[in-house]
């Protein structure tokens, strides 16, 4: 993992500049090199692992967050459990793991 760090090398970048000029011949002729910007987002996790999810202690507000890398492959079960929280349908595994306010 790497943190903060969003810097990103010159050689992930010419990567994909190849991969483009692979797959899509025509549409990396088409691209300027000098315009193009790199930028590399971050995955937040939770300091256990565990994906935060469910009702905050405010009012109204709930959160689906700290999948740090597995955010993608969680992400449609995560948004289900919420989903039955919000809607109060009774979601089909216990909820209390995911708790936001859990210490």
């Amino acid at each position: 993992f790497s943190a903060f760090d969003q810097s990103i090398p010159k050689a992930r970048i010419d990567n994909l500049f190849a991969m483009l000029e692979r797959i899509f011949p025509d549409y990396e002729k088409a691209v300027d090199r000098g315009k193009a910007r790199a930028w590399a987002g971050l995955r937040p996790m939770s300091a256990d692992g565990t994906p935060f999810i469910g009702q905050t202690a405010v009012e109204n507000l709930y959160v689906n967050a700290g999948h740090g890398q597995i955010g993608w492959s969680t992400g449609p079960g995560s948004a289900r459990l919420l989903a039955d929280i919000v809607a109060g349908t009774g979601p089909d595994l216990d909820p209390a793991d995911y708790n936001p306010g859990r210490s």
